[in-house]
Formats: structure tokens, sequence, C-alpha cells
């Protein structure tokens, strides 16, 4: 695979787990995740494979410095709907949500993209989706939120 890094992003394999992190948001001391297709990596439960999915979880977040116990991630339906979360979530009492927003400090928030890369973000005041929500790019919803 070629590395990415340009003036927006850093490539990183750590542990043999690829993922992108945001300039922007390292500046800002956020802990985030962008994953790359790596080998035995699968976000998506799909065949009924809890174990490969939780293991992919817990090595992501094992990359990030993450508590992959603080993960919430919803059932993802490509809507528009965005849910505030306080608490931890299982995706079956969270339900058909395409966007997560917290002011909860330690709070894991993830999406699966529909080109099946994974995403994932921790920070008081701050949200995730990478799924944007109509033509809102990441460093407008930034400044949104860091306002409020």
């Amino acid at each position: 695979m070629r590395d990415l890094t340009n003036s927006n992003v850093i490539q990183f394999n750590k542990n043999g787990m690829n993922y992108l992190q945001f300039r922007i948001l390292n500046d800002l001391g956020i802990k985030h995740a962008y994953s790359l297709k790596t080998e035995g990596i699968n976000f998506r439960h799909s065949g009924g494979d809890l174990v490969t999915e939780r293991n992919s979880y817990k090595r992501l977040c094992d990359a990030v410095g993450l508590d992959v116990s603080n993960v919430t991630k919803p059932k993802q339906k490509h809507t528009n709907k965005i849910k505030r979360v306080d608490k931890v979530y299982l995706p079956e009492e969270i339900g058909e949500i395409d966007g997560l927003i917290t002011n909860k400090q330690n709070l894991v928030l993830a999406t699966t993209n529909a080109d099946c890369i994974y995403c994932m973000i921790e920070k008081i005041m701050l949200l995730l989706m990478f799924i944007l929500v109509g033509k809102v790019h990441i460093k407008e919803l930034l400044k949104m939120q860091l306002m409020k």
C-alpha cells in the first residue's frame, strides 16, 4: 500500500493496524482514526463473525490509545439522522442512526462508512460523522462544535 501521508493526513501502521489521522484533529488534541484496509480486520458484523469484529475494534483502539469498552456504534442506514449520546450504547439500543455527537469526554464514537472504512473519534464537545451531513465538511463541523 502506498503511503497516503500529505498536508492533511498522516498514515500510520501500528501493530499491523493501518489507519489515517487528520492533522487538524491532532492539532486539537483529538484522538481519532480512520482505518484503512488491513488483513484480518472487519468492522462490519457479517456472517456471525462477532469475534473478528470485536478484535478489530480492540486492535484499532489499542493502536490509537482509546478504550474499546467506551465505543458506541449505531446501526447505519444511510439516513440524515444524528443522535446526541451521553453514554455507551450497543447498536441495538441506539437504532438506525448515521451520525453521533457528544459533549462527554472518553466516549468513543464510531461509524462504518459505505465503503467499509471504519472511523472513530473521542473528545469533549465534538462529533463523529465522516458520512458528511449534507455538504458540510469536517473542518466546518469542528468550527461549529468548538464555538458552542
